[in-house]
């Protein structure tokens, strides 16, 4: 898991765009940083050899922009990579 997980009731809307959570808008965890965030919000994937050296792991906009311009990457969403949208994390 992310260094530091941010407990479900310490986060009752997205940490990145603020959208409330609820029914209808389901809470996901950023698996490099640990904030709870929105699907919209998390909508890439990227490898985390740390908790899976295969399997590409949802991450937040934040953490994938930081990534992307210490990497100089552009690739790695939630549609590459064989993943099909619909597990739950």
């Amino acid at each position: 898991l992310a260094p530091r997980w941010v407990p479900d009731a310490a986060s009752p809307a997205c940490m990145v765009c603020g959208a409330a959570f609820g029914m209808s808008l389901r809470r996901h965890h950023c698996r490099a940083c640990g904030e709870a965030v929105c699907s919209a919000c998390a909508s890439h994937k990227k490898l985390l050899p740390h908790i899976d050296p295969v399997k590409k792991q949802r991450i937040c906009d934040p953490c994938f922009s930081a990534d992307a311009l210490k990497s100089g990457e552009a690739g790695s969403t939630m549609g590459t990579g064989g993943a099909t949208g619909t597990e739950s994390l």
